[in-house]
């Protein structure tokens, strides 16, 4: 049996999904991270039914086509995970389940489609589209269209039952209610039924034992794992006590405990690109402020100035700072093997 991790919420509740697959592990909606910490923690199977969508957010491309590199299965069905299999399935991840299918076919395109708000204090949870899609399609009745519109037109965040009885005659929203079709259901019972009969001699092996990471996935890796690589590499006590200082006022915009270690590793890494004498000029420089800036959302000047007297920074050499902040990231980009990282465990 592969160790398999399973991302799923409210297509399929995690009672009636273990009835199926009990040897699983069963998480919540999967989230921008998810997919790199099951790699990092050694599952060879990850299988992606529920996801995030809006505010919190969405697993990446990316995540998935690391994991796929590393010969782990990825499969995707009903939600988030038929979405993200439509879109990479000729690079390897496999879709299963009608709601794939229509993604994938091009008869449907919308988030909105199996998106849905739910409240875990009162279980009010709204109808995903799709659902009402295969439902009307079921029924002998005319203007199908129409009422589909009509109810698409209902933000997906509001769409219960009772906002879908606001915009439909009384005995066309009856006869839709008692005829419903859980499709999202049915496809996460189908992707849970299919793991349990695959035999493991289906599994793909990849012989990339190695593989290249673009600056790109290094970030991503980094925002996963706070500081990146802490404790995966030996460092002594290296660098003199300006050095030190240095990698303090990293660790301050980096917000990251001022733990020993961090320190320990952050003025090794200052250390180490020092070494190498990078060159920053101008241009790259302002080029990876901006970036920064907008990757905090301190576009504005006065958030970020209020954002730098927060961390005890703005009396602060910042042209220094972010100069080591640009070298160590020019460091780990070309000098650290993040194969060594993620592989610890699942190789």
């Amino acid at each position: 049996m592969f160790k398999t991790i399973v991302f799923l919420e409210t297509s399929l509740t995690h009672i009636e999904a273990k009835e199926i697959l009990p040897n699983a592990v069963y998480m919540p909606s999967i989230k921008k991270g998810d997919v790199i910490r099951a790699i990092k923690n050694g599952y060879e199977r990850i299988l992606i039914i529920d996801g995030n969508f809006g505010w919190t957010p969405s697993v990446w491309h990316k995540e998935i086509l690391i994991a796929i590199d590393y010969g782990i299965e990825v499969f995707g069905a009903s939600s988030m995970g038929a979405i993200r299999a439509a879109e990479l399935d000729s690079n390897g991840m496999k879709g299963v389940g009608v709601v794939y299918s229509m993604y994938k076919n091009g008869e449907i395109d919308g988030d909105d489609e199996v998106a849905i708000a739910f409240s875990a204090y009162d279980n009010i949870r709204t109808v995903p589209l799709v659902n009402i899609r295969k439902t009307l399609e079921k029924l002998t009745i005319k203007s199908k269209k129409i009422i589909l519109s009509d109810i698409r037109k209902v933000f997906y965040a509001e769409r219960t039952w009772d906002r879908i009885a606001e915009v439909l005659p009384k005995n066309i929203f009856n006869l839709i209610k008692s005829n419903y079709v859980d499709v999202k259901k049915e496809d996460a019972i189908s992707l849970l039924t299919f793991i349990k009969e695959v035999s493991s001699k289906n599994k793909i092996v990849s012989e990339n034992k190695n593989r290249e990471f673009t600056l790109f996935e290094k970030k991503l890796i980094e925002s996963v794992f706070n500081p990146v690589i802490l404790n995966q590499v030996e460092f002594k006590k290296t660098g003199n006590y300006y050095q030190l200082i240095r990698a303090k006022n990293i660790i301050k915009l980096l917000s990251i405990p001022k733990t020993r270690p961090n320190l320990l590793y952050y003025q090794s890494l200052i250390y180490l690109s020092d070494s190498l004498k990078f060159n920053i000029n101008e241009f790259e420089f302002l080029e990876q402020l901006n970036i920064f800036r907008e990757e905090k959302n301190l576009v504005s000047g006065i958030d970020f100035k209020y954002w730098l007297i927060d961390k005890k920074l703005y009396n602060t050499d910042l042209k220094r700072i972010f100069i080591d902040y640009i070298k160590i990231n020019k460091y780990l980009l070309f000098s650290y093997n993040y194969n060594i990282f993620l592989r610890e465990t699942s190789s």
